[in-house]
C-alpha cells in the first residue's frame, strides 16, 4: 500500500511573500486552487491507494469532503502548530501499515503536478529514499520512503540537502528524480516567472495569471 500525505496549514494562511502582487482574497484562491490540482492528481494516480491531508483547519477537511467525492481521501486534523515536520511524523505514525508499506510526501502547492507525474514519480522507488528537491535545488517537494524504514522529516529551509545527510547517516540508498511538475512550486514572484517560462501549462498557473491581471500592482510578468 501507497499512502500519500499532503500537508495543507490551511487556505488563509501562506503565501505572504506573494503579498504584494495578490490580495488575502486572491492567495486564498490560489492556496486552494494548487492544494485542490495536488489531491485530484493524486486520487487520480492509480498507483496511490490512500490521500491523507494534514491541516489544523477544520475547513480544509470540510471543502475536500465536500468537493471529492472519492473513497481514497481522508482529512486529519493536527492540533495547532507551527511545526510542520512532527505534524508529519505523527501523521505516518498513525497509519495502519505494514512493513512493506509506503508513504509519499508531497507538498499541496505544485501547480504543474498531475497523475502522470505523480506515477512517474512514485514508480521510481525500490528502497531506501526516493526524493524531488524544488527548482531551486534547496527545498523538498516530494519524498517516498517505507513506513517502517524512513528518515527523520526536516521539511523547511535547506531541508533537500538535510534529507540527503540524514539518509546517508542511516545508511540508506537515495534515488533523485527531479521533473517540472514536481519540482516547481508557487512561492514567489521568480517562482511565477519559472512557470512561464517553463512552457508547461495547467488551471493553476492560469488562475495566477488572472489574479494578477485583475490587481493594479504594477507587477511586470515579463
Amino acid at each position: 500500500m501507497i499512502t500519500a500525505i499532503v500537508p495543507i496549514r490551511g487556505f488563509h494562511e501562506g503565501k505572504t511573500r506573494l503579498g504584494d502582487v495578490l490580495t488575502e482574497s486572491d492567495r486564498f484562491k490560489l492556496i486552494q486552487s494548487m492544494a485542490s490540482n495536488v489531491v485530484n492528481a493524486l486520487d487520480k494516480a492509480s498507483i496511490i491507494d490512500r490521500v491523507v491531508i494534514v491541516t489544523k483547519d477544520r475547513q480544509v477537511v470540510d471543502y475536500f469532503e465536500t468537493h471529492f467525492n472519492s473513497e481514497k481521501i481522508s482529512g486529519l486534523i493536527e492540533q495547532p502548530s507551527d511545526d510542520l515536520n512532527s505534524a508529519l511524523e505523527s501523521a505516518i505514525a498513525s497509519l495502519d501499515s505494514n512493513i512493506n508499506d509506503k508513504v509519499l510526501l508531497m507538498h499541496g502547492d505544485l501547480p504543474l503536478i498531475s497523475p502522470e507525474a505523480v506515477e512517474f514519480f512514485v514508480q521510481h522507488h525500490e528502497a531506501g529514499l526516493l526524493i524531488s528537491p524544488c527548482h531551486l535545488g534547496l527545498g523538498t517537494n516530494a519524498i517516498v520512503m517505507n513506513v517502517s524504514k524512513r528518515i527523520p522529516l526536516q521539511f523547511g529551509e535547506g531541508s533537500f540537502q538535510k534529507h540527503l545527510a540524514s539518509a546517508d547517516s542511516l545508511e540508506m540508498s537515495v534515488r533523485i528524480v527531479s521533473i517540472p511538475a514536481i519540482a516547481i512550486d508557487m512561492d514567489t514572484k521568480s517562482d511565477w516567472v519559472t512557470l512561464q517560462t517553463s512552457g508547461l501549462g495547467t488551471d493553476c498557473p492560469h488562475l495566477f495569471d488572472r489574479l494578477l491581471t485583475n490587481n493594479d500592482n504594477g507587477y511586470d510578468k515579463r
